[in-house]
């Protein structure tokens, strides 16, 4: 099924606290981009516009009324310009492997949620296109993927 916009804008506009459009829009934040972990069979989910199927899920906070809700990452790009399906290829890339490097949006992504810190997010991204790192390198690589694979598994816990 493809993406209808006014579908996609009546499931916002019920859940804010706005009655226009562009009102309602500043109300939103993404929180999380939900996906699965390696091997985990996961039932596919409708997005509000109306597409199917969508196995990333970008939810969404109010943060005028706190209400949350998912929509795919093509919608959250539209609704929102973040382009969250490079921020699930990034995680879905280290929950695979997580001697593998975050790219850039994902690391962006974990900064922004205090995941990780500053030296974090420079070593992440001073690193994302060395193939080859020293020990301490790769333990500190797959140490700060670990954390953010924890945070990430954490959030859906939560939101769910």
């Amino acid at each position: 099924m493809g993406h209808n916009f006014e579908n996609l804008k009546t499931h916002i506009l019920a859940m804010s606290e706005a009655d226009h459009w562009n009102a309602a829009l500043e109300e939103w934040k993404l929180e999380y981009v939900e996906v699965p972990e390696e091997g985990e069979e996961r039932e596919p989910e409708h997005c509000p516009c109306g597409h199917y199927p969508i196995i990333e899920l970008c939810w969404l906070r109010n943060q005028q009324n706190g209400r949350s809700t998912f929509v795919g990452n093509v919608c959250v790009k539209k609704f929102m310009g973040i382009d969250a399906g490079t921020v699930a290829d990034g995680l879905k890339r280290i929950a695979a492997d997580t001697s593998k490097a975050l790219n850039v949006a994902a690391t962006k992504y974990a900064h922004e949620r205090g995941w990780i810190n500053n030296w974090e997010r420079g070593f992440c991204l001073d690193t994302a296109r060395k193939r080859k790192l020293s020990g301490r390198q790769l333990d500190k690589r797959i140490q700060i993927n670990e954390t953010v694979m924890a945070k990430t598994r954490e959030m859906g816990k939560h939101t769910r």
